[in-house]
């Protein structure tokens, strides 16, 4: 992947595990203070220098697309939308005009994660491998599926899929949700219906023992994919900044603020409001007057009415 890299952002999913505010606003969009996790995701591929970086599309597409169109972000990004949903490999297949030509990297909208590319790399090319999945090692009760690998990296099991080299010694790992796919891949994937990934094309892999292999990261690895999920991860980004009092230059002479807080410069928010302390208002957010917030995040364009008191809500 030292040249002609190309990077494959998966978001064209409903969203389901964060209902219902995903029937507004796709999960991609939901922000993360002054980002969003569609431009955590490209951003967790820039380092790669990618030649085009594809997004796909389907659930709320319209908006995706509008948000990418309007910005610069440090490679060329392109929709790839789909007109019935494809799965994690029938969208990959969808996008191979764009894709085909080599290696590429497939990163999940609602995964942040620190990525060791170059360690990923030298797994894929030494190895040949076919695909090159970044793992971690899965915590105890978990209920993310449980793969392992041998001492040469190779994956010997994929959840219930197993081959000759599995031992029940071997650590559990799970999957990231990033992975670095040779050009092969893309002719295994069936055209024109939704492909999953791990069922139709990861389990068989194992079961035959063909190259597929892991890369074992002990960088940070976050799940923001379910409500829950989301609101943790923006506590922590405040936490981070214990002090931060950031309204984009509005002064809000009669609200008072208790960082740290996030104010998007187009929010509205009438007097009286008692804000924070961990407190993220986004674009467009109205609160009516003398609202008491805390440990809260509000969404793009959502209202809050006066005189209401709330704690440790996405609203």
């Amino acid at each position: 992947m030292e040249s002609h890299v190309k990077a494959m952002i998966l978001a064209a999913g409903f969203g389901t595990r964060m209902l219902p505010h995903s029937r507004r606003l796709p999960k991609p969009l939901m922000p993360l203070l002054d980002r969003t996790l569609l431009q955590v995701a490209i951003d967790t591929v820039l380092p790669l220098d990618p030649e085009v970086v594809v997004v796909n599309a389907h659930h709320l597409a319209d908006k995706l697309e509008r948000y990418i169109r309007g910005r610069d972000f440090g490679a060329p990004v392109v929709v790839s939308r789909e007109r019935n949903i494809l799965g994690s490999a029938g969208g990959i297949k969808a996008a191979q005009k764009w894709l085909g030509g080599g290696d590429f990297a497939v990163v999940n909208s609602d995964v942040i994660a620190q990525v060791d590319w170059e360690g990923m790399q030298k797994i894929h090319r030494e190895n040949n491998s076919l695909a090159t999945l970044m793992l971690r090692e899965a915590p105890l009760g978990s209920d993310y599926g449980s793969l392992c690998v041998d001492g040469e990296g190779r994956i010997t099991r994929f959840l219930d899929s197993v081959n000759s080299g599995y031992e029940q010694s071997q650590k559990p790992m799970m999957f990231t949700g990033i992975s670095i796919l040779s050009g092969e891949m893309l002719e295994r994937i069936p055209a024109g219906r939704a492909v999953d990934i791990s069922r139709e094309l990861y389990r068989p892999m194992t079961e035959r023992r063909e190259a597929l292999y892991g890369h074992i990261s002990t960088g940070s690895w976050t799940d923001a994919g379910t409500t829950a999920l989301y609101h943790k991860v923006v506590m922590d980004m405040l936490d981070q900044n214990p002090e931060l009092v950031e309204t984009g230059g509005k002064e809000y002479a009669h609200v008072k603020i208790i960082p740290p807080v996030y104010i998007d410069p187009q929010a509205h928010i009438r007097a009286g409001c008692i804000l924070g302390p961990r407190v993220a208002i986004h674009a467009r957010a109205t609160l009516g007057a003398c609202v008491y917030m805390k440990n809260c995040v509000v969404l793009p364009g959502r209202g809050v009415r006066s005189g209401g008191a709330l704690e440790g809500e996405v609203l």
